[in-house]
């Protein structure tokens, strides 16, 4: 008993075990995610890259885990990355499942090389280039949507999106032979919370949302792929820890048979025959054909002979579709099948006998009568008989009908089917139907007018004046709109409202509305609280060829949002926005600079002109370089509770850009608090300490030229008092060592056993596992050159 109490004494006496904070990754997860407890297991791990992985060996990418990968392929209406076509098969034949996505440039962003393009336009140079891998055991094409929110109105981008996807999906159906294939939409948090309609959720969503435990879908009920983070570390991907990492919700057997180009099963050609009249013989490779047989033959070439016929001569040969004659006035030739076609051959009368035939017309329905043939009106059921030879049949319009097709039975023949007018041969008895089909008349749509303030209606739509209150029904189309001058009122928006919550947003007070539902139009007005006025301020008026001037725009006044345009020296210039732009000058001269800005009401205002002087630079030096470093945060706080454990530390994301110098950048980033240096353009670092720290982004070009940038981070301690981290004070008794005290407590233990003895135990509680920490979502890949 006595041991058994020392051995309690001396665990008692030293300082508590600390805890380490670390979490084991949980099975189902790769390396370098940047929250491991999640309770999202995915099953299908991805990665997506751009020129700026440099990916080894793809057979490791495969190895470690991972199933699928987007690769960029374009931006906007002319990039294209260099490392796509390359990728691309490379990583199938490791095993991969690959897709190209294309950076989109619905608005212009000099910040990363975008212009604004249009949608058809920009979908048709990435087809130019990623169509060739529209095949099986590629993963479907996406759109990587980053550009455009708070730019450009919603219904606008949501229009561009919307544009570009069915463009794709369209060309893919026409032109691969794959139907239904869905582009998949990769995009951030906020487009989906809020810069983008409810019609587009019928797309497939690929969220960019980092270090959640799920993701914020928004108006999408569920996402398909989710990019988790941007700091992994892939086996084969060399030179950066800054791999994007992709989840695909499902498992290996969905992705493959829900986004994954499958083998297409085609069936041979076929050739439908026809011979006029149907009693005269041909052959096809040697095989007798009748008049109205079919056959399916591989693509190539095919002897064809129209044999005699008693009382008739050949006259020619006929092709459609897939099927091209080479002899078309020779009995004897070849045909050429390069896919489903039909093949006609035409006799001529030229015995000396000639037959009479029973035509009888049948009209459906008989409302639609009379047909004409032969150049006379002929009705439902008439009964009228005509030599052989060839007669022409014109069925005539029939009100809410539409025609449909001829068809001929007995002894009547037609070069082809479904035509009008057409050529009817007579070679005896026989039926001719005109078939119509009904055409329901055109929708028609109902909508209500809605104009705020009352006072200034009218409005007019389509010509007429509809005041507020008003119901009017028009058919399916596009409509012209035009809000009416109103006193002291200033036209801020007009919206065509849908059921669905599908809008329509016209911010001129003239413009186009689509109708093809009932709806309600609502016009609005506002009243303007100062004119519109436009600044322009410049950071200098001087420079040398390759420095920066920043020009500053300052909008104020009338209606809010407001859109700008740039001038210079008197001519359009390709900047946009009211934000300040930076600029560099590649020569010598004077450029004078305007802004001019148009508000929610149309109105237009323009600022002061500024004259920039530049002057040539010494020695042809390239732009001056500069760095930009952002933080996720500014501040944040140490988490955990006063209970004997550890805090754990704050952990904050950095973003890194630079521009000028002579690319390419390094990037090295110190963040004072005595840790290593870290390298890439995205890092993460964990503070570990109360105070404030100085953190500072080395930027090195080609040139081996250096700039740098400073941000403030300020950390503070938790909620709590902060916890006493120091180990417990050693034991003492009688002013003895601690060794000696131990003795002395056996002794005293052993001599009064039945002498309580009370011993004081300083304890701590162990702290519980702190929670994870928050790390800030950064941009997902994508500026030329992004990634």
């Amino acid at each position: 008993m006595a041991a058994l109490l020392v051995l309690l004494l001396l665990g008692s006496v030293q300082g508590p075990t600390r805890f380490s904070g670390g979490t084991a990754t949980p099975s189902g997860f790769p390396a370098g995610g940047p929250n491991p407890s999640r309770p999202f297991v995915a099953e299908v791990n991805g990665v997506d890259t751009s020129h700026y992985e440099t990916v080894t060996n793809w057979t490791n990418v495969l190895s470690a885990g991972y199933k699928f990968d987007f690769t960029k392929a374009t931006q906007g209406a002319s990039f294209v990355d260099p490392t796509f076509t390359t990728y691309m098969p490379a990583g199938k034949a490791a095993g991969l499942w690959m897709a190209g996505y294309d950076f989109a440039c619905p608005a212009t962003d000099s910040s990363v090389g975008c212009i604004a393009t249009n949608a058809t336009t920009e979908a048709n140079h990435y087809l130019s280039i990623a169509a060739p891998y529209f095949s099986s055991g590629y993963l479907y094409p996406a759109l990587d949507l980053e550009e455009g929110c708070g730019t450009i109105s919603n219904n606008a981008m949501s229009t561009w999106v919307d544009m570009w996807m069915s463009t794709v999906q369209q060309y893919i159906a026409a032109h691969d032979g794959y139907t239904g294939v869905t582009p998949v939409l990769y995009t951030g948090v906020s487009e989906v919370t809020g810069c983008l309609d409810p019609y587009l959720t019928t797309w497939p969503l690929w969220i960019a949302n980092w270090g959640v435990s799920s993701p914020n879908t928004g108006i999408w009920p569920t996402w398909t792929f989710w990019q988790h983070s941007a700091t992994g570390t892939v086996p084969g991907i060399s030179g950066t820890s800054n791999v994007d990492l992709d989840y695909f919700q499902g498992d290996t057997a969905q992705l493959a048979s829900g986004y994954v180009f499958g083998n297409l099963t085609t069936s041979p050609p076929t050739i439908s025959f026809f011979v006029h009249p149907a009693t005269c013989p041909i052959a096809f490779n040697g095989t007798s054909q009748g008049s109205g047989s079919t056959g399916s033959y591989v693509a190539g070439t095919y002897s064809i002979v129209a044999n005699p016929c008693t009382d008739f001569s050949f006259q020619q040969w006929n092709s459609t579709g897939g099927v091209t004659v080479q002899r078309p006035t020779s009995a004897g030739g070849f045909a050429n099948v390069t896919g489903t076609g039909s093949l006609t051959a035409y006799y001529t009368w030229s015995g000396k006998t000639l037959h009479a035939g029973n035509v009888t017309f049948v009209i459906s329905p008989p409302a639609c009568g009379p047909v004409i043939f032969g150049g006379l009106n002929e009705n439902n059921g008439a009964r009228v008989q005509f030599t052989d030879g060839n007669y022409s049949a014109n069925a005539l319009t029939c009100l809410g009908y539409s025609f449909s097709k001829w068809t001929a039975t007995g002894s009547l023949t037609l070069p082809s089917l479904g035509g009008n007018p057409t050529t009817v041969g007579v070679w005896g008895n026989g039926t001719l139907t005109a078939s119509y089909t009904w055409v329901p008349p055109p929708a028609h749509y109902t909508i209500s007018f809605q104009v705020s303030p009352a006072a200034c209606s009218p409005v007019s739509f389509n010509g007429t004046t509809q005041a507020t209150g008003s119901v009017a029904t028009f058919l399916g189309g596009r409509y012209p709109v035009h809000a009416l001058p109103c006193t002291g009122e200033t036209f801020s928006q007009t919206t065509f409202q849908m059921p669905a919550g599908r809008s329509q947003i016209l911010t001129n007070s003239w413009g186009n509305v689509s109708v093809s539902t009932n709806g309600s139009l609502w016009v609005n007005y506002t009243t303007p609280s100062t004119p519109l006025s436009v600044g322009l301020t410049p950071s200098s008026v001087s420079a040398t060829v390759g420095q920066s001037v920043t020009l500053t725009p300052t909008v104020s006044g009338g209606v809010s949002p407001y859109t700008c345009a740039w001038s210079l020296n008197g001519t359009n210039t390709s900047l946009i926005g009211c934000g300040g732009s930076a600029l560099s000058f590649a020569h010598p001269g004077t450029y004078t600079y305007r802004v001019w800005a148009t508000d929610a009401s149309s109105t237009v205002a323009g600022s002061n002109s500024v004259a920039i002087t530049v002057a040539a630079s010494s020695g042809g030096q390239p732009p001056q370089l500069v760095a930009f470093g952002n933080a996720s945060a500014t501040s944040g706080s140490l988490t955990g509770s006063c209970n004997g454990g550890a805090l754990s530390p704050f952990v904050d994301s950095f973003e890194g850009s630079a521009r000028g110098g002579a690319p390419a950048y390094a990037f090295s980033w110190t963040f004072g608090d005595g840790s290593s240096p870290q390298t890439g353009r995205n890092v993460s670092h964990s503070f570990g300490s109360v105070g404030s720290y100085s953190v500072s982004l080395e930027v090195t070009d080609t040139r081996s030229t250096h700039a740098w940038s400073n941000t403030s981070v300020t950390v503070v301690g938790p909620a709590q008092p902060p916890c006493d981290t120091q180990q417990a004070p050693g034991f003492s008794l009688l002013g003895l060592s601690t060794t000696m005290s131990l003795v002395l407590i056996v002794v005293v233990i052993a001599l009064a056993i039945s002498v309580p003895a009370v011993v004081l135990v300083q304890r701590r509680r162990r702290p519980p596992t702190p929670p994870p920490w928050p790390v800030q979502p950064g941009p997902p890949p994508g500026f030329p050159p992004q990634g």
